[in-house]
């Protein structure tokens, strides 16, 4: 489905149009409904908007800025120490789990000949390890998890393709339930609430339905995402 048919579907459930349902309303409740509806597909399947995202390791630097929200949903983190090998790094809390200083020398000493890890500090992630950082392309890589952004505008752009990173896939089996759930919105929000139509009235029990669609699919095939070289000003 595209954005201007689930426009269009949304028109026909609620019975309105672009003069009494204008389209920057419709895209509040079209985000609130794709919203709900993808924290329901997390709970089912965490991995389902799983995502990888490489940065360039550069020499001498251990902290790494990336959004708050991606940190916030890390999977695993992995990195080239070494410049050739992927090295999966362990989380580590520097408050219960490291008691040295943050200098590199004593980085150095304490994690030598142990496990390299990483800590996340405000919007940073800190690689520490036994060996100094050198320069690395894409030799940092996040595996996360993203939930699509909120849509900005109608298009005739299919909904379940991924364009970029404004416009991240949405699983074509809940499109129709995005245009329900909206409706069920709209209706619920009236100063004098709409009765809901016994296909919404199904929404529930049509959503478990899709949402089993999902469970243990094989998600290896993952979306890989890169971040722009940073130098901390953005933050």
């Amino acid at each position: 489905m595209t954005g201007n048919e689930l426009k269009e579907y949304i028109h026909e459930l609620t019975t309105t149009n672009e003069q009494t349902f204008e389209d920057s309303r419709v895209l509040l409740f079209v985000n609130i409904a794709r919203d709900d509806i993808a924290k329901e597909i997390v709970r089912e399947n965490e991995d389902y908007f799983g995502e990888r995202s490489y940065r360039n390791l550069e020499k001498g630097r251990r902290e790494y800025r990336f959004p708050g929200d991606l940190l916030s949903n890390i999977k695993a983190v992995e990195a080239k120490i070494d410049g050739e090998n992927w090295e999966r790094l362990d989380e580590i809390d520097l408050n219960d789990g490291y008691d040295g200083n943050m200098d590199e020398e004593s980085i150095q000493a304490n994690f030598s000949g142990k496990k390299s890890r990483f800590d996340v500090y405000r919007s940073a992630l800190w690689i520490l390890s036994g060996a100094p950082i050198e320069d690395v392309e894409e030799g940092l890589v996040l595996w996360h998890m993203v939930y699509p952004p909120k849509m900005e505008e109608f298009t005739d752009d299919d909904m379940a393709e991924w364009k970029d990173k404004k416009q991240r896939s949405f699983p074509r089996q809940f499109h129709e339930l995005i245009g329900r759930r909206t409706s069920i919105l709209y209706k619920s929000s009236r100063p004098r609430p709409i009765p809901l139509t016994e296909q919404e009235q199904m929404f529930e029990m049509d959503l478990q339905k899709a949402l089993r669609s999902i469970r243990g699919l094989n998600l290896d095939r993952s979306i890989i995402a890169s971040v722009p070289k940073d130098d901390g000003s953005n933050y």
